[in-house]
This record gives structure tokens, C-alpha cells and sequence, in this order.
């Protein structure tokens, strides 16, 4: 096993370790604290987030992906990049603290100006760590970062849960924010051996401008993609409809985050390292093929198991979203493998096309929330479906074409994970109606798991080579790059 394959295979595990550990905590939060701050609470944050995520783009500028796409990083571009990066965040700490009430008058929600305020802090704290953190990322040691995150989410948790617990409301989920924010730099300068110098070298800087412009002008039209619906579902239909339909959101989120993204921030490192077209269409091919395999089953389950899972988990009045999973789900498996083509796009240093893609992709599906809107949240969630389909070659077939691949053969790579998914569609469906009168949990437990063991045992037969690969991985096999 060469050195680079070793590390991929070590870097997807504790990225997997990494991110199955932080959702589960983050879910499991999730679901205490909107049972203790309701609906309202959690619409109110989310009105916020989308400010901040939004300055959260900017905070580094790309720096941190272009130092781990580069194949070496002097110190002098470190440590200007440091520098920067704290002028940065100080910059946006200030600027959403002052702006704050223009959010709050935009939502025609006041309570939105103290959490902005709060939360920005957060900026200032991250921007300390974020070189540290891509220095650990580019070297692949993920168990360090999978140490570093958990700890994290952990410190969060407690936070957010015992704020909670006290009735501190909204001002939980801010704890919640900041105390992960402050544990992430914390921990990240622990874990790094590297320090910053007071140095400030302009060039060095210039040596990343492109790439980093191009990836943070993508990564600006993509966030208006995922969070136009938020602005607009809160401004016209309020913090109950906007609490509601991010909680469906983030549900279709956290099986996409725990797979595709485990696995790409893994394999960007790795692939950045691949110059041969040949190779990286190989590895590209399994990557997809093993979320498909992965990601398949978890989404048929979101899909029609929703109102089981949504009284359960969360209780009866938050029961709203659950058809709002069922346009979601095949959209969240559409995502898990979409997510991917930005690898290619970062790997092959091409990421003014990524911007111009996402610019494009951005104003069709602004367009699309906006006509949704009159339908209510479930007409915006129809609306962020029908847009996905539309643009679903074009996202694939553009960069494909950065690799010498094409969207037939990518599509052949897929069938079998399909094809076992519909036959787990097709028996959880027909078992549901002899399930009426089980308790929610009981219902989930059964159908999950029949579902579950039919996948497997379809993909032993359609798709045994996926079997095999995650196997390998989990022996130390792994991914042939």
C-alpha cells in the first residue's frame, strides 16, 4: 500500500470517526433543545444564521483550501496568511455587530439584532485557528482533527443543553455556537505545532489570490443557493414557518454531511496529488460509488419513515415537516454525490469554473424559491427540488469534462446502490400498512430494519463490489488512488 493510499484510508476513517461522532451529538442537542426552546426560538436563530453564514465565507478568503492544495507552504505565506485572516475576522465582528439592526428591520424581528450582536463574536475567536486547521487537514492526520472536533461538539452540547436546561431560550442554541467555536481554536493550536510570526508578506499573499477568489466567489453564489429560502421564508412567512422548514432542512443534512463530506474533505487532499486523469477518474468513480452504496438506504428511510421519525424524535408539533422530508429526501441523495464534483473543480485548480457555475446555478434557484413562496414552505421546498433536477447534468457534466469522464459511465457507476434502494423502497412501502397502531419508535425499529436487511442482501447479489470496498476500508484496504 503506497504512503498516499495509507493516509487516505487513515484520513477517511477518523474523518468518519470525526463526523458520525459531531452529528450524532449535534443531533442528539437537536432534538433536546427544540423540545426546550420551541419553534419560535429556533426560526429566531435561524434568521441570524443566515447573516453569519453568509460572513462566514469571507472570514478566510479561500486562503485555507489554497494551502492545501498547494504542494508547498512557506512559512512567510503562512504567517501572512494568519495575519489576514485575523483582520479579516475582526472586520466581520464589526460589521455584523453595527449592521445587526438592518437584519432585524429586513425580518421585521427585533430579537434578531442582540443574537446577531453575540454571535458575531464568534469571528474574532475562529479566525485564530483557521490556518492551524488547514495545516492538519493538508498534512491528512484526521485523527488530530477528529480529537479537535469532537471536543468541540461536546463542549457545544454541554453547553447549549444545560443553557437549555435553565431556560435560557434562544440564547442556548448562541451558547451553543461559541462554546464549539472557542474549543475548535482552542484545541486547533494544541494540536498544531505551528505558530504564527509578526510577518506580513503582501506577495506571498498574491501567490493564492486567484485560486482562493475564485473559491470564495463560488462558495458566496452557492450559500445564496442553500439560504435564499431562509431569507424569504422568513421574511413573508415568519420565525414558526422558518423553524420548521430548517429543521426539515437540517434533517436531509445530516446524513449528506456525515457521508460526502467526510469522504471529500478527505480525498481533496489526496486527489489534489493526482495528476494523472486515468487515476483520479478511478478514484473519483469509487468515491461516488461508495456514498451512493452508503448514502442510498439512509434516504429512502428519511423519505418514507418521516412521521414516525418526526414524533418520536422531536414531538408532535413539529410534525409539519415531515412532508417536507419526502421532497427533500431524493434531493439530500442527489447532494451526497453532486457535493463531490467540487473536488475536481479544487483539485484541478479550475475554481473561476466553479464560480461561474455557481453564479448561474444561484440565480435559477433564487428564481425558483421566489415563484415557491406563494405555496407556502412546502411550495419553496418543491420549488428547490424541481431546480435541482433541472441543473442536474450540467452540474456533472461540466467538470467531467476537467477529467476525461462522462456522465454515462458516472451513471453506470450508480445503478446497482439505485437499484438495491428501489427494492428497499418497494418492501418498507408494501410492510407499512400492517405496521398501523405500533408505536413510533417501534415502527421505525421494524421497517428500518427489514428495509435495511433487504438492501444489504440485494447489494450481496446486485452490488457486492461496494460491500467489498467499504470491507476493505474498514481493513485498511481502502480506495485505489
Amino acid at each position: 500500500m503506497t504512503a498516499l493510499r495509507q493516509a487516505a484510508v487513515s484520513g477517511v476513517k477518523w474523518a468518519a470517526v470525526s463526523q458520525i461522532g459531531r452529528q450524532i451529538l449535534v443531533f442528539g442537542t437537536l432534538v433536546l433543545l427544540t423540545r426546550l426552546v420551541g419553534p419560535q426560538n429556533y426560526g429566531l436563530l435561524s434568521m441570524a444564521i443566515t447573516i453569519t453564514g453568509f460572513v462566514d465565507l469571507l472570514k478566510d478568503l479561500g486562503t485555507g483550501a489554497a494551502i492545501i492544495q498547494r504542494s508547498e507552504c512557506d512559512d512567510s505565506l503562512l504567517a501572512s496568511t494568519f495575519w489576514l485572516n485575523l483582520g479579516i475576522g475582526t472586520l466581520c465582528t464589526a460589521l455584523i455587530a453595527l449592521g445587526a439592526p438592518l437584519a432585524a428591520l429586513y425580518f421585521r424581528e427585533p430579537g434578531v439584532t442582540p443574537v446577531l450582536r453575540l454571535l458575531s463574536i464568534s469571528f474574532v475567536i475562529s479566525s485564530l485557528g483557521l490556518v492551524q486547521l488547514a495545516l492538519i487537514q493538508r498534512s491528512i492526520a484526521f485523527r488530530a482533527l477528529a480529537l479537535v472536533e469532537i471536543s468541540a461538539a461536546v463542549a457545544g452540547a454541554t453547553v447549549g443543553v444545560g443553557m437549555g436546561l435553565s431556560g435560557m431560550g434562544v440564547w442556548s442554541l448562541v451558547g451553543q455556537t461559541l462554546a464549539t467555536t472557542l474549543t475548535t481554536t482552542i484545541l486547533a493550536w494544541v494540536a498544531s505545532p505551528w505558530r504564527p510570526r509578526m510577518r506580513f508578506d503582501r506577495s506571498a499573499i498574491e501567490t493564492i489570490r486567484s485560486y482562493g477568489a475564485g473559491l470564495v466567489g463560488f462558495n458566496i453564489a452557492n450559500y445564496i443557493i442553500r439560504n435564499a429560502d431562509y431569507a424569504l421564508v422568513g421574511r413573508y412567512l415568519g420565525t414558526l414557518s422558518l423553524g420548521i422548514y430548517t429543521l426539515a432542512y437540517r434533517i436531509m443534512l445530516f446524513p449528506q454531511q456525515s457521508l460526502s463530506l467526510v469522504i471529500s474533505r478527505v480525498m481533496f487532499a489526496v486527489l489534489a496529488r493526482i495528476e494523472d486523469d486515468a487515476r483520479f477518474r478511478r478514484a473519483y468513480l469509487q468515491l461516488t460509488a461508495m456514498i451512493a452504496f452508503l448514502a442510498t438506504p439512509i434516504f429512502i428511510v428519511l423519505g418514507t419513515l418521516r412521521e414516525p421519525l418526526v414524533r418520536a424524535a422531536f414531538g408532535p408539533e413539529w410534525l409539519p415537516a415531515a412532508p417536507l422530508l419526502l421532497v427533500l429526501a431524493p434531493v439530500g441523495l442527489f447532494q451526497s454525490l453532486s457535493g463531490t464534483v467540487g473536488l475536481i473543480y479544487q483539485a484541478r485548480a479550475r475554481t473561476d469554473w466553479l464560480l461561474r457555475w455557481g453564479v448561474g446555478a444561484g440565480v435559477i434557484t433564487v428564481i425558483g424559491f421566489i415563484i415557491g413562496l406563494r405555496w407556502g414552505i412546502f411550495g419553496v421546498t418543491a420549488a428547490y427540488a424541481i431546480v435541482t433536477l433541472v441543473t442536474a447534468y450540467p452540474a456533472f457534466a461540466i467538470p467531467f469534462t476537467l477529467i476525461g469522464l462522462s456522465v454515462t459511465e458516472f451513471v453506470c457507476g450508480l445503478l446497482p446502490a439505485l437499484a438495491c434502494g428501489a427494492g428497499m423502497l418497494l418492501v418498507i412501502l408494501g410492510l407499512a400498512p400492517l405496521t398501523t397502531g405500533l408505536p413510533d419508535l417501534g415502527e421505525l425499529a421494524l421497517l428500518g430494519a427489514t428495509g435495511g436487511a433487504v438492501y444489504l442482501g440485494l447489494s450481496w447479489w446486485l452490488n457486492r463490489s461496494a460491500i467489498h470496498e467499504v470491507a476493505r476500508m474498514l481493513s485498511n484496504g481502502g480506495t485505489q488512488p
